[in-house]
């Protein structure tokens, strides 16, 4: 493989682990807000992942907080939202 292909590709998979890991810190950050606004507890989940602590899942309230806020800005508008 010539060298500036190998160096294109060095550079296109740290990209890629990079923006992972942004999308871990951020993931992670949303879920704290996320639980600190006690957003567990409006979550319509099924019984199996209530009794599994689907409530308090890192991933699920990530996810509902993104959602709320992408509804928001889709409603609202990018200032409301931010």
């Amino acid at each position: 493989m010539p060298r500036s292909t190998r160096q294109d590709a060095s550079v296109s998979r740290r990209s890629f682990l990079k923006r992972g890991a942004t999308a871990g810190v951020r993931a992670t950050a949303l879920a704290g807000v996320a639980h600190g606004l006690h957003l567990g507890d409006y979550l319509r989940i099924s019984k199996g992942e209530d009794a599994a602590g689907g409530r308090a899942r890192p991933s699920l309230l990530a996810a509902a907080l993104e959602a709320i806020i992408g509804a928001v800005y889709l409603d609202l508008g990018w200032d409301t939202a931010r």
